[in-house]
Formats: structure tokens, sequence, C-alpha cells
């Protein structure tokens, strides 16, 4: 029993769509607009910013901000 033409499309769609999102890699910014300080719940930001995936670049923001 083999796969019908149906099925081998289906797989076919389901690996490409799968190695296009591997190939992916966005920036994220830790914190947000926040950005690193102390006193701030990582855990929660990175459960809200989920999920991560191969080739992301976790980073952080140059900018000053005043408050």
């Amino acid at each position: 029993m083999g796969l019908r033409y149906g099925e081998k499309g289906f797989l076919v769609l389901v690996v490409t769509a799968s190695l296009l999102a591997i190939g992916q890699g966005g920036t994220i910014v830790v914190g947000g607009s926040e950005g690193w300080r102390f006193g701030f719940n990582y855990t929660d930001w990175s459960i809200q910013n989920s999920p991560f995936y191969i080739n992301d670049k976790l980073g952080q923001s140059y900018y000053l901000y005043s408050t």
C-alpha cells in the first residue's frame, strides 16, 4: 500500500511549510520597550512573546529611555 496522490501532496505541503518556518529567524528585543532592567519579570515576558524558533536572535535595545 503506497500513498495516494492527495496524501503525497499533503505530505509535501507539510514538509515545505516546516522547512520555511525553520529557515526564518527574527530579532527579538528582550524586555520589549522596557529593555533590560532589574525587577523585570523575564519569565512572564518570555511566555507572552513565545514561541521562539531556531535562528531567532534575542538581543537588547541600545536606546536610552528617560523617565
